[in-house]
């Protein structure tokens, strides 16, 4: 879990680039490409702690992709509900990790 620390900074700093960027040359579909990018980086990250066997990470992370893709299938279809909806599943997977984040630090400190 150490080597995965500094992912989300890094999403964070490579979205606000590519919003810059996409809004300038895509005018005002350049927000829901960078949804689709920021999806597919996220599912790439996923992937990336898979190959390097970091399963804990990786179920953590895939926790919180999936509110961003349910957000980017409500975006492609102007689903309002479908948006909100998953900002309110991105609270409950924080909960849920909140909750699970120390039995499995515990379970690798054990092994």
């Amino acid at each position: 879990m150490k080597n995965t620390k500094g992912i989300g900074v890094l999403s964070a700093v490579i979205g606000m680039i590519l919003y810059k960027v996409m809004s300038n040359y895509y005018g005002t579909s350049g927000p829901k490409l960078l949804v689709y990018v920021c999806v597919s980086l996220s599912l790439g990250a996923v992937i990336s702690l898979l190959v390097m066997k970091e399963f804990t990470a990786a179920i953590f992370v895939s926790m919180l992709v999936l509110p961003l893709v349910v957000g980017a299938i409500g975006i492609y279809l102007d689903s309002l509900i479908t948006v909100v909806g998953s900002i309110i599943l991105l609270f409950v997977m924080l909960a849920i990790i909140f909750k699970l984040l120390p039995y499995a630090t515990n379970y690798k400190k054990k092994k």
